[in-house]
């Protein structure tokens, strides 16, 4: 049950991740015919710095939201699990193919 309600949340982050975009370039195209009347030629680079900070908002959001997915963890966690069984063989009570698997 946790591995199914986590593979919807991955879904869903994915999905929310994908319309956020998707939103976001949509505004900042229809944004500089907007802009037009009101700034002139002024609008180019207003929307050049606006779509940047906002992009890079957008980014950032997203990597606090999954940290994992850059983060190398499944290796870091193998081997420190390997480290720590030639460490310490006597600790181990299980071979260790029952305790891990290969490094993803």
């Amino acid at each position: 049950m946790l591995l199914s309600s986590w593979t919807c949340a991955k879904n869903f982050n994915g999905v929310v991740h994908r319309h956020t975009s998707r939103f976001l370039i949509i505004w900042l195209t229809a944004m500089p015919f907007t802009l037009w009347k009101s700034c002139g030629l002024a609008m180019i680079p207003a929307t050049g710095v606006l779509a940047f900070l906002l992009l890079a908002i957008e980014e950032i959001g997203v990597q606090i939201e999954e940290p994992f997915s850059i983060l190398p963890l499944g290796k870091l966690c193998y081997c420190l699990l390997v480290s720590s069984i030639t460490a310490h063989p006597s600790a181990l009570l299980l071979p260790l193919s029952k305790v891990c698997t290969a490094p993803p």
